[in-house]
C-alpha cells in the first residue's frame, strides 16, 4: 500500500481541538478516546485520556 502524505493548511481557528474541547468541557465525559490517522489530529487526541491510532499511518506519538 503506497502511503499519500498530505499537507493541509487551515486557518488556526477551523481546528478539531477546539471543537473536542468545547464538547469535553459541556458534557465533561468520564473518559475520553481520540483517534486519528494524522499528524493535524494530534492537536484534538492531545486532549483525550486515550490516543487510538492505526498501525500504518503518519502519525509519531512518541
Amino acid at each position: 500500500m503506497k502511503m499519500i502524505t498530505l499537507l493541509p493548511y487551515f486557518p488556526h481557528f477551523l481546528n478539531k481541538k477546539f471543537a473536542v474541547a468545547y464538547l469535553i468541557e459541556e458534557y465533561k465525559p468520564i473518559l475520553t478516546l481520540g483517534a486519528g490517522d494524522n499528524i493535524s489530529d494530534l492537536d484534538f487526541m492531545n486532549l483525550a485520556d486515550f490516543k487510538i491510532v492505526p498501525k500504518k499511518v503518519p502519525v509519531t506519538l512518541g
